[in-house]
């Protein structure tokens, strides 16, 4: 019983640690999305879907897709980061612009690839909210937009 009891508290330390290595930086909760010219609003508000960047437990800087309902999210590292910020001005909110190359894989299916990215967050007296944009290397696009939670400081 004593060896059960101290497998027990390992296996929670190993689970807790494993879980704070990760880091969020920025969450993107989808109310819009747009894949391949449909609307699948529906679906992902539903499921309840956001955008996730973070720092992965090897420290590498990735990005995810997730729906937590299904318990299915596409994720993998970002490269080729490139940021430009633009005040605010009489007749434009401040504006971030990311773009970034995303290599992905999915949870649900044995798929991966690389998508050329866009992220927009857009500075406005509510919040901050988004628009998202990516191309497949074989065409297949999405636009997403919503609200962000956390402060995206890299």
């Amino acid at each position: 019983m004593k060896n059960v009891f101290t497998f027990i508290i390992i296996l929670l330390t190993a689970t807790f640690s494993a879980k704070a290595q990760q880091e969020d930086y920025a969450k993107f909760t989808i109310t819009k999305a747009i894949v391949d010219g449909y609307d699948r609003s529906n679906v992902y508000k539903a499921d309840g879907a956001y955008l996730v960047f973070y720092n992965s437990d090897s420290n590498e800087f990735c990005m995810a897709n997730v729906f937590p309902k299904s318990k299915s999210q596409s994720y993998g590292v970002i490269t080729d980061w490139k940021e430009y910020n633009y005040k605010e001005t009489a007749n434009e909110y401040a504006t971030d612009v990311f773009k970034f190359n995303w290599h992905f894989e999915n949870s649900y299916d044995d798929k991966k690839g690389v998508a050329a990215c866009r992220l927009i967050k857009i500075y406005k007296p509510s919040g901050v909210i988004y628009e998202y944009e990516y191309v497949l290397s074989n065409g297949s696009t999405a636009q997403f937009s919503g609200y962000m939670q956390g402060t995206m400081k890299f």
